[in-house]
């Protein structure tokens, strides 16, 4: 399966490796480090307080069901913490890593191999879902590994029985971890029913185990309940879709996040690069049989295809940043396979390679510049929210239970209350999602807050030097 000289450089395998072990290495320090968030002690609080059979009960957008489960069994195995919370997704990082290299494997250049692994593995937002407790990272990392399953095609050749039906395994257990990767992983079979010329292998020994596992995904949860009402998450609109899922990429934290002109950048990648790397690379895939970018690219514009049709039959929403979460991956290896593919042929071809390194270059160098260990920007007002925590326990240890009453911004009431429930801080009562209200001990405030602070007499006593979350009490203490 592996061409060209990427197979013959072991130096190049080796630094390959030792840089993604060394990224997982940092995803394992956030783990560790940083702070609870709002969906995740959402989840906690929703599911992982109750018994087990809730989680087949009761539905909400919130349960990735073979995330929670993962989750249950791993605060029942270690007690109820940030990190364990985060294991399962810290095994899909690993999981996906594996999977990035060996899809760079089939890269016919060296260079080609590298630009697909910064492209997969640099992404600020690919990075953050890798590390918080939802299901959206390990969902991707099995995906992924269906991918790199399917990619026997190449030259030729066909997966053996045991990797077909592998790969309709990971894929259902993929559309398991994430409801949303339904629309990949059918994208995906119906690319692979198209490519294979054995379709019978396809249908006798890929659909069945994928089948047979969503089955059991459909008679296990009460997906039945799944209004619209209930898939609250997604746009309403296909520019505000394009718009979300590019700003997350491109523009996903500080220092780009809120630069002035970096909107029409993000309209740029979201309108026009984008769509344009998925069709040239299943034009190019096509015309020189390059099963990777026909799988990707196919895989991408055919998940796309069935999310519009799906709102124009069903009116459910379009895909908005996460919930489309698979693009971030799609469409980067789309890109890099066609620098690849085009680096080796005549010299109009050489030359979209060089624009297309280009962009890949221009494109690592952004998600450099965001790169961040401190928190995660889509819920950048909980950075803090553990230290905050441990500031008023500080100040509260005489205090007798059920003495102390915290007023808060609603968004930070799961994580205060996660933190409330693990610290065994008794003498905290429940914080309450309501309206910030005058006689609280201590108030815990957004950026967006900050009024109250004047209205009801507070006096700040502590800062987030990265969410900007405030801790204030009484002026007259």
């Amino acid at each position: 399966m592996v061409v060209g000289s990427f197979r013959k450089s072991s130096v190049l395998e080796s630094a390959l490796k030792t840089y993604l072990a060394a990224l997982w290495c940092v995803c394992v320090y956030r783990v560790v480090t940083q702070s609870i968030t709002h969906d995740e002690a959402f989840t906690f609080e929703l599911y992982l307080t109750r018994g087990t059979r809730w989680i087949f009960t009761y539905f909400d957008a919130n349960n990735h069901l073979l995330a929670t489960l993962l989750m249950k069994a791993s605060v029942w195995l270690f007690g109820a913490s940030e990190w364990s919370l985060r294991l399962p997704s810290l095994i899909g990082a690993g999981l996906y890593f594996a999977a990035t290299y060996r899809i760079s494997q089939a890269f016919r250049t060296a260079l080609g191999a590298l630009t697909a692994t910064a492209l997969l593995t640099l992404n600020p937002f690919i990075l953050d879902l890798m590390v918080a407790a939802r299901g959206y990272g390990l969902a991707l990392a099995l995906w992924m590994l269906g991918f790199v399953w399917l990619l026997e095609f190449k030259n030729g050749e066909h997966p053996s029985r045991a990797r077909l039906s592998g790969a309709g395994l990971v894929l259902a257990l993929s559309v398991a971890a994430n409801l949303t990767f339904l629309v990949p992983s059918a994208a995906l079979v119906g690319t692979a029913a198209i490519l294979s010329a054995r379709r019978r292998a396809i249908a006798y020994h890929l659909i069945p185990p994928m089948a047979c596992v969503l089955a059991l995904l459909l008679l296990a949860t009460p997906l039945n309940r799944a209004t619209r009402g209930k898939l609250y998450f997604g746009s309403s609109t296909i520019q505000e879709s394009l718009r979300s899922m590019a700003e997350v990429a491109v523009a996903h934290g500080p220092p780009l996040r809120g630069m002035q002109g970096i909107d029409y950048w993000v309209d740029a990648a979201g309108f026009g690069l984008a769509p344009s790397v998925l069709l040239a690379a299943l034009v190019i895939g096509i015309r020189r049989r390059n099963v990777m970018l026909m799988l990707a690219s196919a895989s991408a514009l055919g998940s796309a295809a069935i999310l519009v049709l799906a709102h124009l039959s069903t009116g459910l929403p379009y895909p908005y940043e996460r919930t489309g979460f698979y693009f971030q991956a799609l469409v980067p290896l789309a890109l890099a396979g066609i620098a690849d593919q085009c680096s080796v042929g005549s010299v109009r071809a050489r030359t979209s390679a060089v624009v297309a390194f280009a962009v890949a270059f221009m494109l690592s160098a952004q998600f450099l510049l965001q790169f961040d260990t401190r928190m995660f920007p889509t819920w950048q007002y909980d950075a803090d929210t553990r230290r905050i925590v441990e500031r008023i326990a500080q100040s509260a240890t005489d205090k007798g239970p059920g003495t102390v009453r915290v007023g808060a911004s609603w968004v930070l009431e799961p994580s205060l209350n996660f933190y409330r429930r693990t610290k065994r801080l008794v003498w905290m009562q429940e914080v309450k999602r309501a309206p910030v209200a005058p006689g609280a001990d201590y108030y815990v405030l957004t950026g967006a807050d900050r009024g109250v602070i004047g209205s009801l007499k507070l006096r700040p006593i502590y800062e987030g030097s990265v969410s900007g979350t405030i801790l204030a009490i009484p002026a007259w203490r």
